[in-house]
Protein backbone atom coordinates (compact mmCIF):
# COMPACT_ATOMS: atom_id res chain seq x y z
CA UNK A 1 0.00 0.00 0.00
CA UNK A 2 1.43 3.46 -0.95
CA UNK A 3 2.22 6.13 1.98
CA UNK A 4 -0.21 8.98 2.25
CA UNK A 5 0.52 12.04 4.11
CA UNK A 6 -1.68 13.93 7.02
CA UNK A 7 -0.82 17.43 6.96
CA UNK A 8 -1.97 17.95 10.67
CA UNK A 9 -0.39 21.07 11.47
CA UNK A 10 -2.27 20.42 15.01
CA UNK A 11 -0.07 17.44 15.88
CA UNK A 12 2.14 18.44 18.22
CA UNK A 13 3.72 15.23 19.35
CA UNK A 14 4.18 11.69 17.70
CA UNK A 15 5.48 9.03 20.22
CA UNK A 16 7.06 5.99 19.09
CA UNK A 17 6.30 3.41 21.23
CA UNK A 18 3.36 2.03 23.42
CA UNK A 19 4.87 0.82 26.41
CA UNK A 20 5.15 2.15 30.07
CA UNK A 21 7.28 5.12 29.05
CA UNK A 22 5.44 5.91 26.10
CA UNK A 23 2.06 6.06 27.77
CA UNK A 24 3.42 8.09 30.54
CA UNK A 25 4.22 10.76 28.27
CA UNK A 26 1.24 10.84 26.33
CA UNK A 27 -0.45 11.39 30.46
CA UNK A 28 1.78 14.32 30.92
CA UNK A 29 0.78 15.63 26.95
CA UNK A 30 -2.80 15.33 27.73
CA UNK A 31 -2.51 16.71 31.22
CA UNK A 32 -1.22 19.82 29.54
CA UNK A 33 -3.65 19.76 26.43
CA UNK A 34 -0.67 19.12 23.99
CA UNK A 35 -2.04 17.16 20.71
CA UNK A 36 -0.06 13.93 20.34
CA UNK A 37 -0.48 10.25 18.95
CA UNK A 38 1.42 7.24 20.45
CA UNK A 39 2.44 4.60 17.58
CA UNK A 40 2.90 0.93 18.71
CA UNK A 41 4.30 -1.86 16.55
CA UNK A 42 2.10 -4.45 17.95
CA UNK A 43 -0.28 -4.20 21.61
CA UNK A 44 0.45 -1.19 24.02
CA UNK A 45 3.10 -3.16 26.41
CA UNK A 46 3.30 -5.59 23.99
CA UNK A 47 6.63 -6.95 25.42
CA UNK A 48 5.37 -7.32 29.05
CA UNK A 49 2.95 -9.89 26.94
CA UNK A 50 6.08 -11.83 26.00
CA UNK A 51 7.57 -12.43 29.33
CA UNK A 52 8.21 -16.16 31.01
CA UNK A 53 4.57 -17.62 32.34
CA UNK A 54 6.65 -17.53 36.26
CA UNK A 55 8.00 -13.82 35.43
CA UNK A 56 7.85 -11.26 38.79
CA UNK A 57 8.64 -7.97 39.13
CA UNK A 58 11.66 -6.81 40.82
CA UNK A 59 10.66 -3.55 42.70
CA UNK A 60 7.86 -3.92 45.51
CA UNK A 61 4.40 -3.15 44.25
CA UNK A 62 3.98 0.23 46.01
CA UNK A 63 7.12 0.89 43.64
CA UNK A 64 5.19 0.18 40.32
CA UNK A 65 2.92 2.80 39.06
CA UNK A 66 1.91 4.72 36.20
CA UNK A 67 1.29 8.48 36.41
CA UNK A 68 -2.84 8.91 36.58
CA UNK A 69 -3.76 5.43 36.93
CA UNK A 70 -6.70 4.88 39.10
CA UNK A 71 -5.70 1.46 40.39
CA UNK A 72 -3.01 0.10 42.74
CA UNK A 73 -0.58 -2.21 40.83
CA UNK A 74 -1.66 -5.99 42.76
CA UNK A 75 -4.23 -4.63 44.33
CA UNK A 76 -4.99 -6.75 47.54
CA UNK A 77 -1.86 -8.28 47.77
CA UNK A 78 1.21 -7.04 50.01
CA UNK A 79 2.50 -3.48 48.54
CA UNK A 80 6.25 -5.12 49.55
CA UNK A 81 5.57 -8.15 47.26
CA UNK A 82 6.81 -8.87 44.35
CA UNK A 83 4.13 -8.80 41.40
CA UNK A 84 3.35 -11.24 38.79
CA UNK A 85 2.95 -11.24 34.99
CA UNK A 86 -0.84 -11.50 35.50
CA UNK A 87 -0.79 -8.46 38.01
CA UNK A 88 1.51 -6.05 35.58
CA UNK A 89 -1.21 -7.33 32.55
CA UNK A 90 -4.37 -6.16 34.62
CA UNK A 91 -2.80 -3.35 35.52
CA UNK A 92 -1.75 -2.37 32.44
CA UNK A 93 -4.93 -2.44 31.12
CA UNK A 94 -7.09 -1.01 33.47
CA UNK A 95 -4.58 1.99 32.96
CA UNK A 96 -5.50 2.34 29.54
CA UNK A 97 -8.74 2.14 30.77
CA UNK A 98 -8.44 4.92 32.69
CA UNK A 99 -6.82 7.37 30.82
CA UNK A 100 -7.48 6.52 26.91
CA UNK A 101 -4.25 7.88 25.50
CA UNK A 102 -4.57 8.35 21.83
CA UNK A 103 -3.39 5.36 20.89
CA UNK A 104 -2.50 3.77 17.56
CA UNK A 105 -1.66 -0.02 17.99
CA UNK A 106 -0.31 -2.56 14.86
CA UNK A 107 1.05 0.68 13.58
CA UNK A 108 4.87 0.15 13.21
CA UNK A 109 7.04 3.09 12.46
CA UNK A 110 9.47 2.60 9.33
CA UNK A 111 11.46 6.05 9.48
CA UNK A 112 11.36 9.37 10.92
CA UNK A 113 12.60 12.33 8.86
CA UNK A 114 13.68 15.69 9.89
CA UNK A 115 12.36 17.96 7.47
CA UNK A 116 13.61 21.38 5.80
CA UNK A 117 10.86 23.27 6.84
CA UNK A 118 11.84 22.71 10.64
CA UNK A 119 9.24 19.69 11.66
CA UNK A 120 9.44 15.60 11.25
CA UNK A 121 7.72 13.45 9.13
CA UNK A 122 6.85 9.98 10.90
CA UNK A 123 6.14 7.33 8.22
CA UNK A 124 4.00 4.11 8.43
CA UNK A 125 3.33 1.82 5.99
CA UNK A 126 0.10 3.30 5.39
CA UNK A 127 0.87 7.22 6.66
CA UNK A 128 3.03 9.83 7.03
CA UNK A 129 2.57 12.14 9.84
CA UNK A 130 4.04 15.34 10.45
CA UNK A 131 4.74 16.41 13.82
CA UNK A 132 6.90 19.42 15.43
CA UNK A 133 8.35 17.18 17.53
CA UNK A 134 9.38 13.36 18.09
CA UNK A 135 9.50 11.29 21.15
CA UNK A 136 11.16 7.67 21.09
CA UNK A 137 9.89 5.26 23.29
CA UNK A 138 11.02 2.03 21.82
CA UNK A 139 12.85 0.77 24.92
CA UNK A 140 16.79 -0.15 25.01
CA UNK A 141 16.63 -4.37 25.74
CA UNK A 142 14.22 -5.24 22.57
CA UNK A 143 17.11 -6.64 20.42
CA UNK A 144 18.65 -10.42 21.98
CA UNK A 145 22.03 -10.10 22.77
CA UNK A 146 23.73 -13.09 22.31
CA UNK A 147 27.15 -13.57 22.14
CA UNK A 148 29.17 -14.67 19.09
CA UNK A 149 30.43 -17.66 20.76
CA UNK A 150 27.14 -19.12 20.50
CA UNK A 151 27.17 -19.44 16.60
CA UNK A 152 30.32 -21.89 17.71
CA UNK A 153 28.47 -24.64 19.22
CA UNK A 154 27.28 -27.75 17.54
CA UNK A 155 23.65 -27.37 16.11
CA UNK A 156 23.18 -30.70 18.66
CA UNK A 157 23.09 -28.35 21.48
CA UNK A 158 19.33 -26.56 21.56
CA UNK A 159 19.77 -23.35 22.61
CA UNK A 160 16.91 -20.55 23.50
CA UNK A 161 17.10 -16.59 24.37
CA UNK A 162 15.30 -15.59 27.42
CA UNK A 163 12.90 -13.48 24.73
CA UNK A 164 11.96 -16.88 23.86
CA UNK A 165 11.58 -18.79 27.23
CA UNK A 166 8.27 -19.14 28.44
CA UNK A 167 8.33 -21.97 30.75
CA UNK A 168 10.11 -25.50 31.72
CA UNK A 169 8.14 -27.27 28.78
CA UNK A 170 10.08 -26.28 26.40
CA UNK A 171 13.66 -27.63 27.12
CA UNK A 172 14.16 -31.34 26.42
CA UNK A 173 17.16 -31.83 27.56
CA UNK A 174 18.42 -33.52 31.32
CA UNK A 175 21.03 -30.99 31.64
CA UNK A 176 20.84 -27.17 31.12
CA UNK A 177 23.08 -24.26 31.38
CA UNK A 178 21.69 -20.59 32.14
CA UNK A 179 24.27 -18.24 31.14
CA UNK A 180 23.83 -14.89 32.26
CA UNK A 181 23.01 -13.89 36.23
CA UNK A 182 21.32 -11.06 35.72
CA UNK A 183 16.95 -10.73 36.76
CA UNK A 184 16.13 -12.74 33.55
CA UNK A 185 18.83 -15.62 34.26
CA UNK A 186 18.29 -16.04 37.69
CA UNK A 187 14.19 -15.84 37.22
CA UNK A 188 14.65 -18.30 35.04
CA UNK A 189 17.26 -20.48 36.77
CA UNK A 190 14.70 -20.76 39.43
CA UNK A 191 11.82 -21.60 37.21
CA UNK A 192 13.74 -24.65 35.94
CA UNK A 193 14.84 -25.70 39.69
CA UNK A 194 10.85 -25.55 40.65
CA UNK A 195 9.94 -28.20 38.05
CA UNK A 196 12.05 -30.84 39.20
CA UNK A 197 12.57 -31.98 35.58
CA UNK A 198 16.19 -31.44 35.37
CA UNK A 199 18.99 -33.56 36.30
CA UNK A 200 21.68 -30.77 36.77
CA UNK A 201 21.41 -26.58 36.20
CA UNK A 202 24.26 -24.53 36.14
CA UNK A 203 24.09 -21.07 36.36
CA UNK A 204 26.82 -19.10 34.85
CA UNK A 205 27.50 -15.55 36.82
CA UNK A 206 28.87 -12.87 35.74
CA UNK A 207 29.77 -10.85 38.93
CA UNK A 208 26.38 -9.13 39.67
CA UNK A 209 26.43 -8.03 43.17
CA UNK A 210 23.10 -9.29 45.23
CA UNK A 211 21.33 -7.69 47.70
CA UNK A 212 18.79 -8.87 50.19
CA UNK A 213 15.14 -8.30 49.95
CA UNK A 214 14.99 -7.71 53.56
CA UNK A 215 16.68 -7.08 56.74
CA UNK A 216 15.31 -7.99 60.09
CA UNK A 217 12.19 -8.34 58.24
CA UNK A 218 12.01 -4.95 56.52
CA UNK A 219 12.06 -4.75 53.25
CA UNK A 220 14.94 -3.74 51.42
CA UNK A 221 13.05 -1.49 49.21
CA UNK A 222 11.13 0.44 52.04
CA UNK A 223 14.90 0.94 53.98
CA UNK A 224 16.20 2.18 50.80
CA UNK A 225 12.92 4.56 50.30
CA UNK A 226 13.83 5.84 54.17
CA UNK A 227 17.37 6.43 53.33
CA UNK A 228 16.57 8.32 50.64
CA UNK A 229 18.69 6.63 48.76
CA UNK A 230 15.70 5.96 45.73
CA UNK A 231 16.12 9.79 45.53
CA UNK A 232 19.32 10.20 44.28
CA UNK A 233 19.41 12.82 41.44
CA UNK A 234 21.88 12.24 38.42
CA UNK A 235 25.66 14.07 39.48
CA UNK A 236 24.43 15.14 42.81
CA UNK A 237 26.96 14.89 46.05
CA UNK A 238 24.86 11.81 47.38
CA UNK A 239 24.81 9.71 43.88
CA UNK A 240 28.57 10.47 43.85
CA UNK A 241 29.27 9.18 46.95
CA UNK A 242 26.85 6.25 46.56
CA UNK A 243 28.87 5.47 43.36
CA UNK A 244 32.29 5.97 45.09
CA UNK A 245 31.23 3.89 48.15
CA UNK A 246 30.49 0.99 45.78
Amino acid sequence: MGTWNIMESSLNTVIAGGGPAGVATSYFLQHNQITHLILEKERAFSEWYKRWDSFHMNTANWMNSLPGSAHEFASGASRDGLGTKADALNYFESHLATINPPLHEFTEVTSIKHSRHGNWHVVTPDSTYVTENVVICTGTLREPKVPFVAAQLPRTISQLHSSEYRNPAQIRSEHVLVVGSGNSGIQICEDLARSGRFDKITLAVSGNQTIPLSVMGISIYTLLKWSHLLDLKYNSRLEKAAYLSH
